[in-house]
């Protein structure tokens, strides 16, 4: 149900999220807050990207603490490889920055959603030379409740300055909320620098605004989908050269749209855009962008019949990152093998993923996810299915399949073991929601609408084995009641046609804390003339987009604090975005003068007295 933002000029776009400290000592590549451990994570990570190679034969496991943001960085000739970020933690993630030239990224998971506003990976080869990523599994998705819609931006960013080539291969990206492959601004910005991208045996899955965003390079046998239990997006957007020559070229891939317009978006208003396209499938429209000028040259083969398909070699778990090494086997701590004739459900409290001998028969997403496995055994000497699982198992549902139900076996760890042990039926819970509101809850059990409500809600639509997202008019019968099992595990709440008025909100009968549910306005000051400040708030500030660039974290601005000044001139002018209230604001003079010409807060002149 989510629906896609508009089109927007990267210009204005990429200067608030990352900018190459190569080029600006003012920002580094990644520009949020919620890393200023950095200094202490750079030192955690020491010997994990170094010169030339810092490989072993295992896997290092790096475990983030609840709330850390992991940053490990990489330049000239630096190779990063064969980790496995565990960002399980609520509100841990790890994040990749590689810059300079000929670095390489290879044999990397990201075990767990990603709970930063950020992105996963920040890269340039701002060298000219040829840079490579590799063997990378990014299928955990995102940690609901970061940031607005657009985040966690999670995915791949490919940053403006990009001047060499950078090949990306056998790379799995889904759930990203900013693009899986963010590819498009080196040949399509002003300051872009007309690198090139190669994408290879990538899948991009249920990624929102689009899996492969580019505007100069090849897409290579990729795939990328959108299914019912996700966020749509384009699965394919080329953009505009607008400043530069250059071309797309798409080889042997597959586009399936699901519920989102534009299988192929080609395009955008006001440039050139060239694409050639070869032995490739969609499913959606093939949209030329009325506003472009599009240079569509079809070598043949193509046609619309797409099919979701993982391509070969591109890993589908973290398993799969490292098969055939001992490290992975001796990461999850347990063994279940079934056998017979019968379906079952299978939950963890910790990560579940095929065995080997079984994975090429189980697609993520269809026959398990983090946390659990469904499948079916025919019956055959053969019907037999083996998971490997960390933590311990919360609940095992056995039913027939075909009619029967014969369990020849059930083992873990080798032993011997009743099904009929874990049949703890979970106690049920009921939500209810009342008001006029937008809402999101997410639990680690199940979710339905409650009887009364199950005819206004769609499942896909409404919610899903683990999520509802619906909305209320605020009219005296806007009532809501969801059924659940478990606990809730994110609950958001946002204004419904410009208004949040919340008039119940109680799980099991009893009122819950609203106000820890309902995000922060968010404000903009802005001041211009000449003088210098400082600004408090009790929530937490950052400069607007046109002005960060200016503005050093660390230096100019905190989490909640702003300290700067402006010179007089005509453009002497910043402009700050603050959640929460300005606690206080001092004007002193700079330059001997003090001359305020705006101070404003969404747009309302303001007296700086008021804070004294």
């Amino acid at each position: 149900m989510a629906r896609d933002l508009p089109e927007r000029d990267e210009r204005q776009s990429t200067v608030t999220t990352e900018t190459s400290r190569q080029h600006s000592d003012k920002t580094g590549l990644l520009h949020r807050r919620g890393y200023l451990k950095l200094a202490a994570a750079a030192a955690a990570t020491a010997g994990l990207a170094g010169q030339g190679s810092a490989a072993s034969d295992d896997s290092d496991v790096v475990t983030l603490d609840p709330g850390e943001r992991r940053v490990v960085r990489l330049d000239d000739g630096e190779t990063f490889e064969n980790v496995i970020f565990d960002q399980r933690a609520a509100g841990a993630a790890a994040t990749i920055v590689a810059d300079g030239t000929n670095w390489t990224i290879r044999n990397v998971a990201f075990r767990g959603e990603f709970g930063h506003r950020g992105r996963a990976l920040g890269v340039a080869d701002t060298g000219g030379g040829t840079s490579r990523i590799e063997n990378v599994y990014m299928g955990d998705g995102v940690e609901a409740g970061i940031g607005d819609r657009r985040h966690p931006q999670f995915g791949i960013w490919v940053s403006p300055e990009h001047a060499g080539h950078i090949d990306f291969d056998r790379i799995y990206v889904e759930g990203a909320h900013d693009n899986a492959f963010y590819a498009s601004a080196p040949g399509s910005n002003a300051n872009g620098r007309r690198g090139t991208v190669r994408f290879r045996n990538c899948y991009a899955k249920d990624n929102w605004v689009a899996g492969f965003r580019l505007s100069r390079g090849v897409v290579d046998n990729c795939v990328a989908v959108n299914t019912p239990a996700g966020r749509d997006g384009r699965p394919l957007w080329v953009w505009n050269t607008d400043e530069h020559d250059g071309r797309v070229e798409v080889y042997d891939s597959d586009f399936v749209a699901g519920d989102y317009p534009y299988a192929m978006d080609i395009g955008r208003d006001g440039g050139r855009c060239e694409i050639y396209v070869e032995g490739t499938q969609w499913r959606g429209e093939k949209r030329h962008h009325p506003g472009a000028d599009v240079r569509y040259v079809d070598g043949g083969g193509n046609g619309t019949n797409a099919t979701d398909r993982v391509p070969e070699g591109c890993p589908t778990s973290v398993d799969e990152v490292f098969a055939g090494s001992n490290t992975i086997t001796a990461a999850y701590d347990h063994t279940i093998e079934l056998a017979g004739q019968f379906g079952y459900r299978l939950e963890v409290d910790g990560e579940i993923v095929p065995a080997s001998a079984s994975r090429r028969y189980l697609s993520r997403g269809e026959a398990y996810g983090d946390d659990w496995a469904e499948w079916w055994l025919s019956g055959s000497e053969d019907a037999r299915t083996t998971w490997h699982y960390t933590g311990e198992i919360t609940s095992l549902d056995v039913s027939p399949y075909d009619g029967a139900t014969d369990v020849r076996s059930i083992t873990i760890d080798g032993e011997s073991v009743d099904p009929s042990r874990f049949d703890d039926r979970p106690a049920r819970n009921t939500l209810e929601i009342a008001g006029q509101c937008r809402y999101r809850v997410e639990v680690d059990g199940e979710i339905e609408p409650a009887a009364d409500h199950a005819r206004w809600l769609t499942e896909g639509e409404a919610y899903g084995d683990d999520w509802a997202e619906w909305w209320l008019s605020g009219s005296a019968d806007a009532r809501t009641a969801w059924e659940f099992t478990g606990e809730i595990t994110s609950l958001e709440l946002t204004d419904y046609a410009g208004e949040t008025a919340v008039r119940t909100l109680a799980v099991n009968g009893e009122e819950l804390d609203r106000a820890a549910y309902v995000p922060d306005r968010e404000h903009t000051l802005e001041l211009a003339g000449q003088c210098r400040y400082r600004i408090d708030v009790d929530g937490e500030i950052e400069p607007a987009a046109d002005h960060a660039r200016w503005l050093t974290e660390g230096e100019a601005y905190g989490d909640d604090w702003a300290e700067w000044w402006l010179s007089g001139s005509e453009d002497a002018r910043t402009v700050w975005e603050v959640t929460g209230e300005v606690t206080s604001l001092d004007v002193s003079p700079y330059d001997g003068r003090t001359d305020v010409r705006t101070l404003s807060i969404d747009g309302e002149p303001v007296d700086p007295a008021r804070f004294d």
